[in-house]
């Protein structure tokens, strides 16, 4: 994948997410972060989570008390190799299975914000 295209997918998460954020504030769930998000790992004392999951595409967004470096080594650690790993703008993103499941980390304040995509189910 190019780096066109790579900017391509991190435009479009985050105009999606911020989309969905400002249009379905009333439909989103905001509680206790769950410790899966459709099987897939949440870090550790996740905050702030704000999920949009009744159809596919489903989305994630919470607050993780930690950098970008910890949080995708996380991510690594658990889902195993990314099978695409860039650095764009200040942002960590990570490819899983192909392109189905897109993770984003960016620096927020005193730690990070994912923000996870998951086109299909895992």
């Amino acid at each position: 994948m190019n780096n066109r295209l790579t900017l391509g997918i991190v435009a479009f998460a985050s105009c999606y997410l911020s989309a969905t954020l400002a249009l379905a504030q009333d439909q989103s769930k905001t509680e206790v972060c769950p410790n899966h998000f459709h099987r897939l790992p949440i870090y550790p004392e996740a905050k702030l989570c704000q999920m949009f999951d009744n159809t596919f595409p489903a989305t994630l967004t919470y607050h993780a008390s930690t950098d970008i470096s910890n949080a995708a080594a996380f991510y690594l650690k658990e889902l195993g190799k990314a099978s695409k790993d860039v650095q764009v703008k200040g942002r960590r993103i990570l490819h899983f299975t192909g392109d189905n499941h897109i993770i984003i980390i960016s620096a927020d304040g005193q730690g990070s914000q994912v923000d996870i995509l998951m086109k299909d189910a895992f």
